[in-house]
């Protein structure tokens, strides 16, 4: 039987046919923290025993690319939306709905981005679409979103090797020969 923790129930006891006892069941109320907090997605997690459903969040970008990228969401809880909270979620709201919506954001907005915007001009857009994108999200369900913060975004090797030489070419015709 699911109890809903906001209701009471009450169960009567026949003892004689002129006397009941009435006993009120009144589940526990747990309270869900107002303060910020946060949720890191992160290939390098500060606790070892970390669950997968914690690594970074791996994305293909437009043209193909696997982009890694550690993410950060600084969150709250809206005071006056707890009950909705705790109705929906329980105390997995972390688990069940922001490290998911806040994976798939990451992976829909790295994937509207090439590999080479990401790395240069581009990544200023993405983090701006991001923070929009997670605070429509997670502001729906009774969270406050506060900040996104993304860190260390690694690409794929033949990618960087590429920028590299690309890179290396112009400094090379540059340079004087003695």
């Amino acid at each position: 039987m699911h109890l809903r923790p906001f209701i009471s129930f009450v169960t009567i006891f026949a003892l004689l046919p002129a006397c009941n006892l009435f006993t009120v069941y009144q589940p526990e109320q747990t309270s869900l923290p107002t303060t910020q907090m946060e949720l890191t997605l992160s290939e390098k997690s500060p606790d070892a025993n970390a669950a997968p459903e914690y690594d970074a969040v791996k994305a293909k970008s437009k043209d193909g690319q696997i982009v890694q990228i550690d993410i950060t969401l600084l969150f709250k809880i809206d005071p006056t939306m707890g009950d909705h909270i705790r109705e929906k979620w329980g105390e997995r709201y972390i688990e069940d709905f922001l490290t998911p919506t806040l994976r798939h954001t990451t992976e829909a907005a790295i994937s509207a981005y090439t590999a080479r915007q990401i790395y240069g001009e581009g990544r200023l857009d993405l983090i701006n679409t991001l923070q929009t994108t997670v605070n429509e999200n997670i502001s729906a369900e009774g969270f406050v979103f506060q900040d996104v913060l993304v860190r260390n975004i690694t690409f794929e090797a033949s990618f960087i090797a590429t920028v590299e030489s690309e890179y290396a070419l112009p400094q090379t015709q540059a340079s004087p020969t003695p």
